[in-house]
């Protein structure tokens, strides 16, 4: 195949870290998705757990109060947001790729060798795999779901302008619960990938 990158978006709960490394297994290559948050690390020398932290959770609101200062010093978040964007085009250059989440498909737009995916599944769906997952009854299932999706939403919203999983930059849209679950969404995806990027 042509040289390829694979840019994953995903609701919470609804498989796409899980089916981007099933189909990174399956295309033979590489999956990126929090391990570009020890890449970050490495590149701005920042401690690691200050990232977690602030990884696709920031909302607007707490990034406007922990700018406010005298200094006029980049935030951590947005110095992490740069590191993660310089890795991401990095890769890009460097080797075919999936990478999950990271805003990877904005980072990227302008580039003619990616295919941008984005993960949804009903809330039904979503909340059962929480469950599984985090090992919740399904009332702190539902809440830890809506909370995450909102945080992850406005960090998308914040770094893009745009709403996640609902702009042009998608250009394929796959409901994972439709296809009996992550395996089946892989084996899928892996046949869309191989025909966008097969050999001339």
């Amino acid at each position: 195949m042509k040289h390829f990158v694979i840019a994953i978006g995903r609701e919470f709960g609804s498989g796409g870290a899980e089916i981007g490394k099933m189909l990174a297994a399956r295309l033979g290559v590489k999956c990126y998705d929090r391990t570009l948050i020890d890449l970050a690390v490495e590149k701005t020398g920042f401690v690691k757990d200050c990232l977690v932290q602030e990884d696709e959770s920031m909302t607007v609101l707490r990034k406007s109060l922990l700018s406010i200062g005298s200094t006029g010093t980049p935030l951590i978040a947005d110095e992490l947001m740069q590191a993660e964007c310089d890795i991401i085009r990095q890769l890009a250059d460097g080797e075919s790729c999936v990478i999950v989440g990271r805003c990877a498909d904005y980072v990227l737009e302008d580039r003619t060798d990616v295919m941008n995916i984005f993960i949804c599944a009903p809330d039904s769906y979503r909340i059962e795999r929480v469950m599984k997952d985090h090992d919740l009854p399904k009332d702190k299932a539902a809440r830890f779901m809506r909370k995450k999706s909102s945080q992850r939403a406005g960090y998308y919203k914040y770094v893009t302008g745009d709403e996640m999983g609902n702009n042009s930059r998608n250009q394929l849209r796959v409901n994972s619960a439709a296809f009996g679950g992550s395996e089946n969404t892989a084996r899928m995806l892996e046949a869309a990938v191989r025909i966008r990027f097969e050999e001339d």
